[in-house]
């Protein structure tokens, strides 16, 4: 009966095209939509590499004062001892950008014949303190690296992977160099953190760069902000306390203060948003695929009825028509998934999204599938309950 149906199926293919075009779309879809599901899924359940809880950002936008001179050292120098006298703050630190925030600083970094661009961050000797980072090789920054000859730096493990194989990365001399590949600057790695995600559970896991700074560099960037670690029974009164404390050591000054997970969680909400936002494009377009499949099947059976009255009267019961109605549109269903698989080989075999695994796309194509199998299924229950109805008699004596 199958290859009957087959034959059948393919003597229908110019009216089958569209019924296929209309599955092949909705399986791409879904297999795009399930496969970064599961490629951010798996990104956000990777540990970030440092603690944010409990830790809060100072930013200030800086008036009156000259970026590069020592009048601006000496000031941050008394905003750091006016938030040591407070008891709730455990720990200052400094870095070149907020957490959890929206921004890029590529460095190209070569070793032996060897070169990999990747982020870097300029950070303080007292974030050791204030992130508490996955620290798994080496030490981190401190005090005595005033006096190194060369710029300490961390790096991440992917960044010693990627560049150091299976060597040991520490004390060795990594170079920075601009785009002509020139020497910027010699760097000598002095520990390995496990990872140091800075923009969140949606970065990319990648290689990493951390660069050591101090507070009274001048050469730091205005926008540079305070890190602080404070009690997590601190009161509530806190933030006006440290606000009303630092506003006069730097009068033209406007200072901002915010806790570190509320930058997380806006950033997260934000990127849930666009999730739905694109789930909800997938499910509309499920609906419409949805609706458009079961009014083209209706329509294909009732142009059938003469068809399927002369197999009623043939002796066919109505559950047999009722499984061709099932087997047909299963097989159209089998044709437009290996045209989309076809496809997904495609964009993987070509590397067209670098960061998504095999096992990734494997796996969102296999929910996509189950899901086409599924829809269609359930879009030819009422057409095939019609098929079933038609009376042998009405159908042949029909016009």
């Amino acid at each position: 009966m199958l290859k009957q149906l087959i034959k059948l199926t393919w003597n229908r293919r110019r009216s089958n095209a569209f019924i296929i075009l209309e599955i092949l779309a909705t399986f791409l879809v879904l297999s795009g939509v399930a496969t970064f599901g599961l490629h951010y899924r798996h990104r956000f359940r990777q540990p970030l590499g440092f603690s944010y809880e409990n830790v809060w950002s100072i930013s200030a936008h800086e008036e009156g004062v000259e970026y590069g001179s020592m009048e601006r050292v000496e000031t941050l120098k008394k905003i750091v001892g006016a938030l040591s006298d407070f008891k709730a703050v455990r720990a200052i630190g400094q870095a070149e950008y907020n957490f959890f925030a929206v921004g890029q600083n590529g460095r190209r970094f070569h070793y032996q014949g060897r070169y990999l661009n990747c982020l870097s961050m300029r950070i303080s000797d007292g974030c050791a303190d204030v992130l508490q980072p996955d620290l798994i090789q080496g030490r981190w920054f401190e005090k005595s690296d005033d006096s190194s000859k060369h710029t300490p730096v961390i790096i991440n493990k992917r960044f010693g992977d990627a560049l150091f194989g299976r060597e040991n990365p520490l004390g060795k001399l990594l170079e920075s160099v601009s785009a002509k590949n020139e020497v910027v600057e010699v760097l000598t790695v002095v520990g390995v953190v496990s990872d140091f995600r800075l923009y969140g559970e949606y970065d990319e896991l990648r290689p990493f760069v951390l660069v050591r700074t101090t507070l009274e560099n001048p050469a730091n960037m205005p926008s540079f902000p305070l890190l602080i670690r404070v009690d997590p029974l601190a009161e509530k009164s806190l933030k006006a306390r440290l606000l009303a404390k630092l506003q006069p050591l730097a009068p033209t000054w406007t200072f901002d203060i915010t806790a570190v997970a509320m930058i997380r969680d806006k950033k997260i909400t934000d990127g849930l948003a666009g999730f739905f936002s694109l789930g909800l494009v997938a499910f509309f377009l499920m609906v419409m695929a949805a609706l458009g499949l079961t009014g083209v099947l209706w329509q294909n059976v009732t142009r059938r009825t003469k068809e399927i009255g002369l197999r009623r009267a043939n002796g066919a019961h109505a559950g047999a028509v009722f499984r061709q109605i099932i087997v047909e549109i299963l097989l159209l269903t089998t044709v437009a998934a290996a045209l989309g698989i076809i496809f997904m080989i495609h964009f993987l075999f070509l590397d067209i999204f670098a960061t998504v695994s095999g096992q990734t796309y494997l796996t969102g194509t296999l929910i996509a599938l189950a899901i086409i199998y599924l829809l269609t299924t359930l879009c030819t229950l009422y057409p095939g309950y019609l098929a079933t109805r038609v009376h042998p008699a009405q159908a042949l004596h029909c016009e």
